[in-house]
């Protein structure tokens, strides 16, 4: 176990910049994350405002193209995340 460890601390020491992986992957993560909400936030909104609904808040009415596009960018996006989780 003792060896493991030394072993595990001269890596760390001969090739420090092995450190900064996880870090930098978290930011541009984070970058990718934001931009992807944004952009499905945009997507979901593109419709047509309906005012008569009655309701606190307005519903946007979508058209089956936009519904297609919104979900394939939705599926797409979970997919890149999960291959860049995997990498």
């Amino acid at each position: 176990m003792i060896a493991i460890l030394k072993s595990a601390a001269e890596f760390v020491y001969e090739v420090w910049p092995a450190i900064l992986i996880a870090p930098v992957f978290y930011v541009l993560f984070a970058f990718y994350f934001t931009w992807w909400v944004a952009t499905c936030l945009y997507l979901y909104t593109s419709g047509d405002l309906d005012p008569e609904n009655h309701l606190p808040f307005g519903q946007f009415t979508m058209t089956k193209q936009s519904k297609y596009m919104f979900a394939y960018f939705v599926f797409g996006g979970l997919w890149c995340f999960a291959l860049l989780l995997a990498i």
